[in-house]
């Protein structure tokens, strides 16, 4: 009797934890930045530098996993992962060829941040309802990570005399922020990874327990 090939379908095929472990990856970098170094502008420090590249990372890898999730069916983890991964990708644009713009002012960096704040909190909306804790942790983070971010920058003022900069404290909190949702997405990816890791006889042989909430599929699935 031949071995049932696992395919993208099958759980040992979710992408997620793609996506989610490159997303905490740039949100522990920038965190890094704004917490050692929060007095330095997008593109004046090294750090920042990492945190511009670690942003396209992300950007790439959340947008080819919500392309794989849209692949399987799965609407509501496709519009996360592809719903932050394009904003990371015009994240990066704006920091890079976007900051080399005379007409370039912070509270550019600060009005993209907070418009993104309602997409995050409907997307999240299922997560609690579920109450999928790692989930939700991480959607409270993120919001308030946009949050801060955009009042930090929209507080800057370059034209003044002498120029204000981005408030300090408020990227420092935003940084905070970002060491927590990176904590829960991370959590999140680990769990896929060991449920990937059981394969597909283990996944076959112990169906889930009622309530388990093993991936990013757990919120609304279309299983």
């Amino acid at each position: 009797m031949s071995q049932e090939r696992p395919s993208l379908l099958s759980p040992t095929g979710d992408p997620g934890a793609i996506g989610l472990s490159l997303f905490g990856f740039a949100l522990f970098v920038y965190g890094i930045q704004f917490i050692a170094y929060a007095g330095a502008a997008p593109g004046a420090a090294t750090s920042s530098v990492a945190t511009t590249y670690a942003v396209l990372v992300a950007a790439v890898g959340e947008t080819l996993a919500g392309i794989l999730y849209i692949i399987r069916g799965q609407g509501y983890q496709a519009s996360i992962l592809c719903g932050f991964g394009l904003w990371l990708v015009g994240l990066y644009l704006l920091l890079t060829l976007g900051a080399e713009n005379k007409a370039f002012a912070p509270p550019a960096v600060g009005w993209y941040a907070i418009a993104l704040i309602v997409p995050v909190a409907y997307m999240g909306i299922p997560s609690v309802l579920h109450r999928n804790v790692p989930l939700v942790v991480a959607f409270v983070a993120l919001i308030l990570l946009l949050l801060f971010l955009g009042i930090g920058f929209l507080s800057a003022n370059l034209a003044a005399r002498p120029p204000v900069p981005p408030s300090v404290n408020m990227l420092r909190a935003s940084g905070a922020c970002a060491f927590l949702a990176a904590a829960a997405l991370w959590w999140v990816g680990a769990r896929i990874v060991l449920a990937i890791g059981k394969g597909p006889e283990q996944h076959a042989a112990a169906p889930a327990a009622p309530g388990s909430q093993p991936s990013l599929s757990s919120p609304v699935g279309s299983d």
